[in-house]
């Protein structure tokens, strides 16, 4: 079976053209999602696997202004001063 004049050829050219736009697109994103996610480690380490996890959120939240009290209904605890200011030093 004959092709004319490689046009097998150059629509493969423009495939592996656009892969690598891709590839190289995808490359970049992965920096800058690594980036992003680096930057917001420090915290997911230490609330996320934390029993005192609602706590942590409304101690950032009130810290951010978002909220107007840190304080949680019983059974839970409010952070110790200890515990707060590795919080707010992870964000």
């Amino acid at each position: 079976m004959a092709t004319r004049s490689g046009i097998g050829v150059r629509a493969y050219a423009s495939e592996v053209r656009a892969f690598a736009a891709n590839a190289f697109e995808a490359r970049a994103f992965g920096a800058y999602a690594f980036a992003a996610y680096a930057s917001v480690t420090p915290f997911l380490h230490v609330s996320l696997g934390a029993p005192d996890f609602v706590a942590v959120i409304k101690t950032v939240l009130h810290h951010r202004g978002v909220i107007a009290s840190p304080e949680v209904r019983t059974p839970l605890l409010a952070p110790s001063a200890r515990r707060h200011a590795e919080i707010l030093a992870a964000l």
